[in-house]
């Protein structure tokens, strides 16, 4: 349960297996990778904000199992030769790549002509987006940080709403008036 609504989230069997996390990981190494010498977020890498670990309960969210399925093919794909034939237009499996070659072949995906290649990079690029932003959570499924909330100085949400709602005092102008406030 979440602040003021009920969260429904199903269970189920399908996950990924060690060789398809090992591939998204791989991934997202390339798409989200630390840039040392910067400030603290963009030191951050997937190890740093601990995507293996979250990728399951990510993967749970999902709306379901043919999603599920269809991401576990979705990384099967960059894992193999064959996935490289139908989104590069080469025998190569993305995920073996060097990391400037996977960058470059991943930016090719997203600018391609393949719907799937386009499908394929885009979908990989929002779920390491939503792991980056994704807090962790206790075991009651409470929102408790996020490596990049800390980096940023973000103390994290506020809570609910307060039990009695605050009460707007309007202020009549009845004369020309100047305004001034300080936004943060």
């Amino acid at each position: 349960a979440t602040a003021g609504r009920r969260e429904h989230v199903r269970t189920s069997a399908i996950g990924l297996d060690a060789e398809e996390k090992r591939i998204f990981l791989r991934l997202a190494e390339v798409m989200f990778a630390p840039m040392p010498g910067g400030d603290a977020l963009a030191a951050l890498g997937p190890r740093d904000l601990g995507m293996a670990a979250r990728l399951d309960a990510l993967v749970g969210r999902l709306p379901s199992d043919a999603e599920r399925l269809a991401l576990k093919g979705l990384l099967r794909l960059a894992g193999s030769h064959a996935g490289g034939l139908v989104l590069l237009g080469r025998p190569v499996a993305l995920a073996s790549l060097p990391d400037l070659e996977l960058e470059r072949a991943l930016l090719e995906m997203l600018g391609s002509d393949r719907a799937i290649a386009r499908q394929h990079a885009r979908t990989v690029q929002t779920l390491v987006g939503l792991l980056v932003a994704y807090p962790l959570r206790d075991e009651g499924g409470r929102v408790r940080t996020s490596p990049v909330w800390e980096a940023m100085g973000y103390p994290g949400p506020l809570g609910g709403p307060p039990a009695t709602p605050r009460r707007l005092h309007p202020l009549a102008v009845r004369k020309a008036t100047t305004w001034t406030c300080d936004v943060v």
